[in-house]
This record gives structure tokens, sequence and C-alpha cells, in this order.
């Protein structure tokens, strides 16, 4: 994975655990969540641009809604889609100025009819508390009850 070109197309770094996530697995769903994965699309610009596009999608909605306490980017402060839960949620690292390990992720209601609720969690950790049918996250609680499989383990 070239990381300098795919660190200077997004204009931030990437959590350690994503790196190793994406060096490790090839693009694919894992039940009903899928991983924003470089190697999905057949260049760099494109991964930047799926993302760009629900950033933009979600922004539009946020200021509809109006009082929407996040925005969805590339910067310090915003959202960043990291994954996908079908079309009901997306997966993001709140982008702060400290290092990339340590970028909580946000679960986020496409249809925004549910608040934003945050995971002090790694991207693996998310993985492994839905793999082992914890429910680290009320809103998707439905991923553990019933979407992946009884014995799921990504990272063995």
């Amino acid at each position: 994975m070239d990381w300098l070109n795919l660190t200077e197309a997004c204009g931030h770094n990437f959590p350690p655990d994503y790196r190793r996530y994406v060096e490790r697995f090839p693009p694919g769903a894992i039940g009903p969540l899928t991983v924003h994965h470089p190697l999905r699309w057949p260049s760099i610009q494109d991964f930047v641009d799926y993302a760009a596009n629900h950033h933009d999608v979600m922004n539009d909605r946020a200021e509809m809604e109006g009082g929407y306490p996040y925005r969805f980017g590339n910067s310090v402060g915003d959202l960043c889609m990291w994954g996908i839960i079908q079309a009901d949620y997306l997966l993001c690292w709140r982008i702060t100025a400290d290092s990339p390990a340590g970028w909580q992720t946000v679960v986020c209601d496409i249809s925004m009819d549910d608040s934003p609720e945050s995971y002090c969690g790694t991207l693996t950790e998310l993985l492994l508390d839905l793999g082992g049918r914890r429910e680290p996250v009320p809103v998707i609680s439905y991923v553990t009850e019933t979407s992946l499989p009884y014995k799921f383990h990504p990272f063995r």
C-alpha cells in the first residue's frame, strides 16, 4: 500500500491498526460491515472521492437538520469515514491533532434519525467487540444480534 501518497491525497495520516488491517486483509464485507479499504478502488483518487461523496452527503444532511454536532471531512475536528454498516451507519474517526492511534470512532446514522454515538476504542477493538457479540455502541447492537457469524475473529 502506498501510504505516503494516500496520506497526502487524504490530508491526514491513518491509525496504525487501520494500516495493519489494510495490509493484512483484502477489501470486502464482514457481515453487514464494510471497512473503507483503499485497494477496493482502482486508484487512490477513487478511494478519496468515494469518502468525499459520503462526507458531502452527510454535511448536506447535517445542514438541513441544523444543530448536528459534527462536520464530515479530513481536517482536525471532522469525522472521517472508515467504514459503513449496510446503508445505515457510517463509522468515522474523529480527527484530532493528537496521534491517529488515539482517534475515537463515532457511529453516525446516515439518515440522522439517531444521534451520533462515540466508541472510545480503535477500529480493531470495535471489530473484535462486534465479533465477540458485545454491544459496544447501542445504536448498532442489531449487528451483534442478527448479522455477524457466531465465531467472528478477524485478527487471528
